[in-house]
C-alpha cells in the first residue's frame, strides 16, 4: 500500500484517504497511535503521512517504528492550504518519487 495517513480528526483523515486513492494511490487512514503502529508493522506501507494535530509526544514512536520498516515519514505542515491543495503540492509528487 502507498500510504499510511494520521491525524486526530476522523473527518479530515477520511476526505485525505478519499482524495489520495481518486489519485490513483492506494490509502488508510487512522486516528490513534495504536493503529499506527500496528498497521506500520504489517510491513505493507511505503510512505505515512502524520497530521498536523498529532501530538509531538506520538511522533517519536511512530518515526521509529516506520524507519524499521522503510516506510518514509512526512508531517504535514499544511499552511492554511486546504486537503486537497496539500495533497497535490506535496504528497503526491513524494508518492510518485518525484
Amino acid at each position: 500500500m502507498d500510504l499510511l495517513i494520521i491525524g486526530r480528526s476522523r473527518n479530515t483523515v477520511d476526505a485525505a484517504v478519499e482524495r489520495v486513492r481518486a489519485a490513483g494511490f492506494s490509502a488508510r487512514g487512522v486516528t490513534t497511535d495504536d493503529e499506527a503502529l500496528a498497521a506500520l508493522d504489517t510491513g505493507e506501507f511505503a510512505h505515512l503521512l502524520t497530521g498536523g494535530g498529532v501530538e509531538k509526544r506520538s511522533r517519536p514512536a511512530l518515526k521509529e517504528v516506520a524507519g524499521r520498516h522503510g516506510v518514509a515519514v512526512h508531517e504535514a505542515r499544511r499552511h492554511g492550504r486546504d486537503v486537497a491543495d496539500y495533497l497535490e503540492q506535496e504528497v503526491y509528487p513524494r508518492l510518485r518519487g518525484a
